[in-house]
């Protein structure tokens, strides 16, 4: 049995979808385009809006496939290149699954936290949204209480693939 191919906002009535140049859903190509999109906004906002559709690409995503939106996830904090776009993953992304699909995902953080210091530091960057002294957060909080800590360290951690182990 296929997943059937994500369908975003932005793709509606398009003949070629923006995350699949090649007529096929490209995850890697969405993590890259997002990231891109971060970096760009610090010195070329017509060249970020052209890749806003990653946003709203991975923003629906979340509401409609997580488990796809989470695999999204992970390959962006794979190939981060700056603290600030691990930042913007953790406060977006990254928080919006663990408040809204937290329960499904966090047998998973917790595994991938003790493997990986990158996804710790990620983790870090992530806020309760309200769920402070919910056993979901509490799990969150443990599972990164290692570090490194973003606002601790200006440092990003080296990417270590642990995200994609078994």
């Amino acid at each position: 049995m296929s997943t059937p191919e994500p369908r975003c906002f932005d793709c509606a009535g398009r003949k070629q979808r923006l995350c699949a140049p090649d007529g096929q859903f490209d995850a890697a190509y969405l993590a890259r385009s997002y990231l891109d999109m971060i970096t760009l906004r610090e010195t070329d906002d017509a060249a970020a809006d052209a890749l806003f559709w990653a946003f709203n690409c991975l923003s629906d995503m979340l509401i409609d496939d997580p488990e796809r939106a989470f695999h999204v996830t992970l390959l962006m904090i794979n190939t981060l290149e700056t603290p600030l776009q691990a930042s913007v993953v953790a406060s977006g992304p990254m928080e919006d699954l663990i408040a809204d699909t937290g329960a499904e995902f966090i047998d998973r953080i917790e595994v991938l936290a003790r493997r990986s210091p990158r996804f710790r530091y990620v983790l870090s960057g992530v806020w309760p949204q309200g769920q402070e002294g919910r056993p979901i957060w509490n799990r969150v909080e443990s599972a990164r209480a290692p570090g490194p800590d973003m606002d601790s360290s200006a440092t990003l951690p080296a990417a270590d693939g642990a995200s994609f182990r078994d």
